[in-house]
């Protein structure tokens, strides 16, 4: 069975994510990060989470988080691409780019959920999935 492991880039979030875990005997890793199109830093920004972003930097600054990739989490071995994996994405409007970071995880027995925002009529992350992920 594929550990869980939850990923957090809003710090606040990630501190009661924390507090969930113990509260549930640590049951699930957790991480304070930001999964995303490529290595680097990012920052979450927003007054709600429904209007949080994700906005990647240059370099780290205050209250950055280090961005990575799926393929990166897999590589450094907190995702077992021998058994089955299901990832939910909720990367607050960096699903695409993340999605095209995680090949490796398409090639394998990955199920992927991703929220779809009501006011992208093009439902560009389904199209993504079905258009770009499944011809890998």
């Amino acid at each position: 069975m594929q550990p869980t492991l939850a990923i957090e880039a809003s710090q606040s979030n990630a501190l009661r994510l924390t507090e969930n875990a113990k509260l549930n005997g640590h049951r699930f890793r957790r991480m304070n990060a930001a999964i995303g199109g490529g290595r680097g830093f990012a920052r979450v920004v927003g007054h709600r989470h429904e209007k949080f972003e994700t906005v990647p930097l240059e370099r780290r600054e205050p209250d950055a988080v280090e961005q990575i990739t799926l393929d990166m989490l897999a590589e450094q071995g907190l995702i077992d691409t021998s058994i089955p994996v299901v990832v939910k994405l909720d990367v607050e409007g960096v699903e695409i780019e993340t999605l095209k970071a995680g090949r490796t995880l398409s090639t394998c027995d990955t199920l992927f959920i991703c929220e779809e925002h009501g006011s992208d009529r093009a439902h560009s992350v389904s199209r993504c999935l079905l258009e770009v992920m499944v011809r890998v």
